[in-house]
């Protein structure tokens, strides 16, 4: 499907992966839609401009849009018998038949009765998003629990119109929804950049649909693994709550020192092995990433007073892609040298690499199907 389409943004650009490597001069291999364009160069194709840069935060125009889309679909050889009449797009118009067919399959909106198209204008990712999906796979049901399960990693999704949740929950599942970083957002009404647009073409050449009945399936059961046991965690239904006060394990990817951290310094942790409940059912998954941040600290000073440290954890990012607050303190263990015992002065610091635990400072609510944190309602 990918190979079908030629130019899309500008014009076809042969790389130079030739010669061993094949990178625009605005995009670095470490750009989280870099895996997109390294696809597309394999093909043999790279979307991007003449000057050899690609532009990734530019909106993307209509009418590029209806060309990309409608090429990767393999619906560039549909005729147009008789298009829609429009003050601002007529049939010299290079992007014609794109936009004439997109607007047939229900791609590209446009106002009931309007007499303009506007293929210089831009469109929002929920007006490109959606229709796709539902082109792609529009006669399977899911519920709005299920919706609301598959949608939990998403930090805006409490600003989506209840209409929309169940949409783009299927969109979700199919892949269809571009994320390009770990700030994990739908962001409904921004406009769909080139970015966006590579990563979303990206998603559809690489999913196989006859499992997305399976996929829905799977939220609404819940998911158990092996791990240690909080033995404090309770289950109602299928959320799983972690009481407030509750000590959480985890291992210090970095060190703070009441020597030597400054107030708001950034600390790291990891969650080093999976936690469930006492039934086993999957709480926290290893490899959970933890941001700390030094929130009390004082120096210690010879014969007068003892050092104090205090390292509070921020937020989560879990491997389920999702990053959710996480208030909890961390539980310091003090290094006491002989020094310190017959001098009566006191260090406190964290080792790199060690096992700690952190006190939870408030309830953590867990979504047992899905293994999402959940920081508010829907």
């Amino acid at each position: 499907m990918i190979r079908k389409f030629l130019a899309v943004f500008c014009l076809l650009f042969i790389t130079n992966s030739a010669f061993g490597y094949s990178i625009y001069k605005d995009v670095s291999e470490k750009a989280p839609y870099y895996p997109a364009l390294f696809k597309l160069n394999k093909e043999g194709l790279m979307i991007g401009c003449p000057d050899g840069k690609f532009y990734p935060d530019v909106p993307v125009k209509r009418s590029d849009y209806s060309r990309v889309v409608i090429k990767a679909l393999g619906l560039d050889n549909k005729a147009v018998i008789s298009g829609v009449d429009f003050y601002d797009l007529t049939p010299e118009n290079p992007n014609y038949d794109y936009m004439q067919i997109a607007l047939y399959y229900d791609f590209l909106p446009v106002s009931e009765n309007s007499k303009y198209i506007y293929p210089n204008g831009t469109i929002i990712r929920k007006y490109a998003i959606l229709p796709l999906s539902n082109y792609l796979k529009k006669d399977e049901n899911i519920t709005l629990e299920q919706a609301k399960n598959i949608l939990g990693k998403y930090k805006d999704r409490g600003t989506l119109r209840a209409s929309d949740i169940i949409a783009f929950a299927k969109a979700d599942v199919m892949g269809l929804i571009p994320v390009t970083g770990k700030d994990v957002r739908i962001d409904a009404v921004k406009p769909l950049t080139r970015a966006d647009l590579a990563v979303l073409l990206y998603n559809i050449s690489n999913k196989d649909y006859n499992m997305y009945t399976q996929k829905i399936e799977h939220y609404g059961t819940k998911q158990k693994g092996i791990g240690s046991r909080i033995k404090s965690s309770y289950v109602e239904g299928d959320y799983a709550i972690i009481p407030v006060k509750t000590e959480i394990p985890i291992q210090m990817v970095t060190k703070a020192d009441s020597q030597k951290s400054q107030l708001n310094d950034v600390q790291n942790a990891v969650i080093p092995w999976n936690l469930v409940t006492k039934d086993k059912y999957l709480l926290i998954k290893a490899g959970s990433e933890l941001e700390l941040r030094v929130t009390d600290v004082q120096k210690r000073k010879f014969l007068f007073r003892n050092g104090r440290l205090k390292v509070e954890s921020v937020k989560i990012s879990t491997p389920f892609r999702q990053t959710a607050d996480f208030p909890a303190v961390l539980i310091v263990n003090d290094k006491i040298g002989f020094g310190n015992k017959v001098f009566k002065f006191k260090r406190i610091r964290t080792t790199k690499s060690e096992t700690s635990s952190l006190k939870l400072l408030k309830d953590i609510k867990v979504d047992l199907t899905s293994g999402f944190i959940v920081n508010e309602k829907l």
